[in-house]
């Protein structure tokens, strides 16, 4: 939750969407399974939504990213149900780090405000649940991709595509899951 609070307190000195170019987008890079978490045998998961995470887009692309988190390392025996139970309160903050602005919107109308304000009283009006989710606020703060920062993802990750760690995740993500990871949507 704080780290919506941030953006959205961010959010108030924004006014237009800054154009980039491939040099303003951050490398991509993983930890694995973050914050302490153990990667077991399944490192290649972590690695798929630190990918989803790097890329951001809307609401509903963080929700999937967590999602396929959850049902893939519950695939590989792992504690899936709590790793959603983490990123899902907590991950909006590191959500779109390939971006300088996070691809937060700027254009924030007053409506916008007042109804992401009505859901955070609606939170703390039911003792601020940490499963509660920020349906209207995020829906908000975090549009889809447009094109053209799609087609500078692409164009930045092409390098990293032919590392070793790179390989070594496609190919052990493909064997373990049978399909292609979510990487491959930026080839």
């Amino acid at each position: 939750m704080k780290s919506i609070l941030l953006i959205i307190t961010a959010l108030f000195s924004l006014s237009t969407f800054a154009d980039y170019d491939i040099n303003d987008i951050t490398f991509f890079e993983t930890d694995g399974c973050s914050a302490g978490a153990p990667d077991g045998n399944w490192g290649h998961c972590c690695y798929e939504h630190d990918f989803s995470y790097w890329t951001g887009g809307s609401y509903v692309d963080r929700k999937e990213a967590d999602e396929r988190l959850r049902q893939c390392v519950n695939y590989m025996g792992g504690p899936g149900d709590l790793f959603y139970r983490f990123v899902r309160p907590g991950g909006a903050g590191y959500y779109a780090k390939a971006w300088p602005d996070q691809n937060v919107n700027p254009n924030i109308t007053e409506g916008d405000r007042e109804a992401m304000k009505n859901e955070k009283a609606l939170w703390e009006s039911i003792n601020r649940p940490p499963e509660f989710e920020f349906i209207i606020t995020e829906t908000i703060l975090f549009p889809e991709l447009t094109p053209y920062r799609k087609e500078l993802l692409i164009e930045k990750f092409k390098a990293h595509k032919k590392t070793r760690d790179y390989q070594y995740f496609y190919k052990n993500y493909k064997n373990i899951m049978g399909r292609a990871p979510i990487t491959e949507a930026y080839h």
